[in-house]
């Protein structure tokens, strides 16, 4: 990070990073970025350009190709293929990048519906996904862990219907769901698919940020689609079922009262 700069363009970058990747479908330059962050937002300065994208580096919502350090990173994740890629681009947006993307866009939503439009909402937005980042990152943890035991369900279950007319089954992880028809052996390896998209984006919950393919942004993108509704889904029935239980407790404690006379002692200690 250059002297100096004060990074506050960290989600608006990211979205550069996404929209023109999403368009371009291959590696970007640093140009391609500044591009879009001039004509999207009107920003002119390359020295704070460059450093929310140096930043955001840091942060693991991006990588870097010209970079020993990140292509390292990539090689140990089994992404080698990528780091020999050759041409202008060099910049590779994350899953990680993703999904916090779509957090900030929905925590944005919210604050926008409640009347927040202030200059200081984005401080706001990410203050927010700072003080809940431990129960956002925990609640994704859990639903794809659940994704991955119904997966595990299905992928079992047509294992046993095919293993009598082919008991070896050569699982291979495609790369694009495109690639085959919905016959039971290609049916396997599209769950062998999710479960790496699954794999892939667990690791980049828990510190090992996966880049994202150029062929596969838009099933990504789909996919992180499905996971945050499923975060709204899962954190709102966690609100729903504290407050079933905050109320139940209540209702107990009255219960209480008004069979013992007031007696918070008897309560507590049922004597």
């Amino acid at each position: 990070m250059r002297r100096g700069s004060k990074p506050k363009w960290i989600m608006q970058t990211m979205e550069c990073v996404l929209l023109t990747y999403r368009e371009k479908k291959a590696l970007l330059t640093g140009i391609d970025v500044r591009g879009c962050l001039s004509k999207k937002y009107g920003l002119k300065s390359t020295e704070v350009m460059d450093s929310n994208i140096d930043e955001a580096r840091r942060l693991g919502l991006l990588y870097d190709l010209s970079s020993e350090k990140d292509v390292e990173k990539l090689e140990e994740l089994g992404y080698s293929n990528l780091t020999r890629k050759h041409g202008r681009g060099r910049l590779v947006p994350t899953v990680l990048a993703l999904i916090h993307w779509k957090v900030y866009r929905n925590i944005d939503e919210i604050l926008r519906k409640i009347g927040i439009e202030d200059e200081d909402k984005d401080e706001n937005v990410k203050l927010f996904m700072d003080v809940f980042q431990n129960k956002i990152l925990k609640a994704l943890n859990n639903i794809l862990d659940t994704m991955s035991d119904s997966l595990r369900k299905i992928k079992s279950s047509e294992l046993e219907e095919l293993s009598a007319v082919r008991p070896e089954i050569e699982i291979i992880t495609p790369r694009s769901p495109l690639e085959f028809s919905l016959q039971p052996v290609e049916r396997i390896r599209l769950v062998g698919f999710v479960e790496f998209v699954i794999m892939a984006f667990r690791d980049s919950l828990n510190g090992k940020p996966h880049p994202i393919l150029p062929s596969l942004i838009d099933y990504y993108e789909a996919f992180t689609n499905t996971l945050t509704d499923l975060l709204e889904y899962y954190l709102r029935q966690e609100l729903e079922l504290k407050k079933k239980i905050r109320n139940e407790i209540e209702d107990l404690v009255e219960g209480k009262l008004s069979e013992r006379g007031h007696n918070i002692y008897s309560i507590l200690f049922d004597t």
